[in-house]
């Protein structure tokens, strides 16, 4: 990625800096309603510097390309919801359950939702 240890820490600090509760339990991507208008303000704040306002990625940008269509149309949410809860292990991803950084099962049912916005947008 270009990054320093050190400068990786310091993003996923200001990151987590205004993180929720942690919250204990197991996480069931179907039981909870999607807010997709919450899960943009999340991606704001969590989100976009890795993958981009646009959720494109890639360039200097350590995310992927969130408007892929594989990940548009042939991951299932409750993968995406998974990846975002556990992170992915040999990647930048980090972990942004309650045991990473602090995202409630809510909050990230709501990214997942707005995430799948990016496939009904016309790429620019």
């Amino acid at each position: 990625s270009g990054l320093q240890k050190e400068e990786l820490k310091e993003i996923i600090g200001h990151i987590t800096k205004n993180r929720q509760p942690l919250i204990a339990g197991r996480f069931d991507y179907n039981k909870e309603q999607s807010n997709s208008d919450n899960g943009k303000t999340i991606y704001e704040q969590r989100c976009d510097f890795c993958h981009g306002d646009d959720g494109k990625g890639g360039g200097r940008l350590l995310g992927i390309n969130l408007r892929n269509l594989t990940v548009q149309n042939v991951l299932q949410p409750e993968f995406l919801a998974k990846t975002v809860l556990h992170g992915r292990k040999g990647t930048p991803m980090p972990s942004f359950g309650p045991e990473g950084e602090g995202l409630s099962n809510q909050e990230i049912t709501d990214v997942i939702a707005y995430v799948r916005t990016f496939g009904q947008r016309k790429t620019q």
